[in-house]
């Protein structure tokens, strides 16, 4: 219970420790230091600098414990960091987003063991290919997802997110991923889809929206992201939002900032 926060100008931190360790830190038992480690940079923008080495023995002294793990934006995190978070099998949060090291293996590797993994980011991590998504069936307990600003995402590996049987959270924002590719899969998981980010996918059109308007979604929807596309035109996402706002009882948030000068889809989000 006990966790140690820092934030400097350039580095926030935080060491959360893990419960067996009481309040005689001399009497740790081996692999169970720490439940949660944040290793990120201060500012959305910046990269850690911490060496490969020290970032494998946080993980490595708390394989047994650790619960939740951010290292985003930790550069130099690579082969040693993630075969030592292979070994945390009690992991539930991970995120690995602004990574150039991590590979699929290494995604698939650490899925391998963690049964209890219920979030798992790796935005932006251009080495990222997709093939991971092959092992989602050993993600029991997988509910959120971010797999967005992966340049080199092979978007055929996408319809293998239905594998994943609790996925409820899914984001593909800042990627290349086109309307062919959507409805390849989104239909077969839009029944139990809560959020589905798709911001600044500038691939997508009006066909998307129509795509989406026609999706089987449940009242479990609540969240549709649409921003930064100039592509949609108006007339396409105030009949998206007429649909959605019709069939559901409970209206889902449908962000689309860009076009917020619209008084018809503003009138409709008003009156719901």
């Amino acid at each position: 219970g006990k966790s140690v926060e820092t934030l400097t100008k350039k580095i926030h931190i935080v060491l959360k420790v893990a419960s067996a360790v009481g309040a005689n830190p001399a009497r740790v038992p081996e692999g169970r230091l720490l439940a949660e480690i944040i290793v990120e940079p201060a500012r959305p923008s910046a990269y850690v600098q911490i060496p490969d080495t020290e970032l494998s023995l946080l993980c490595l002294g708390s394989r047994l414990s650790l619960e939740k793990l951010n290292f985003r934006g930790c550069l130099f995190a690579g082969a040693l960091t993630f075969q030592a978070l292979s070994m945390c099998t009690t992991l539930r949060l991970l995120v690995l987003a602004d990574n150039p090291n991590l590979t699929d293996l290494h995604v698939t590797e650490i899925l391998a063991v963690c049964p209890m993994l219920q979030t798992l980011n790796v935005h932006a991590c251009v080495a990222i290919q997709g093939q991971f998504i092959m092992s989602l069936g050993n993600a029991a307990s997988l509910e959120v997802l971010d797999i967005g600003g992966n340049p080199n995402l092979d978007m055929k590996m996408l319809p293998l997110c239905v594998r994943a049987p609790t996925l409820t959270n899914l984001s593909v924002a800042d990627s290349k991923i086109t309307t062919d590719a959507l409805a390849n899969f989104l239909p077969q998981l839009a029944p139990r889809i809560k959020q589905l980010n798709l911001a600044a996918c500038t691939l997508l059109n009006d066909g998307t929206l129509r795509l989406l308007s026609v999706c089987p979604w449940t009242e479990r929807l609540h969240s549709l992201n649409l921003t930064l596309n100039s592509r949609y035109t108006e007339a396409a996402l105030f009949a998206l939002v007429t649909a959605l706002f019709t069939k559901m009882a409970i209206k889902p948030h449908i962000c689309v900032a860009n076009y917020l000068r619209s008084e018809r889809i503003l009138a409709i989000i008003r009156n719901h």
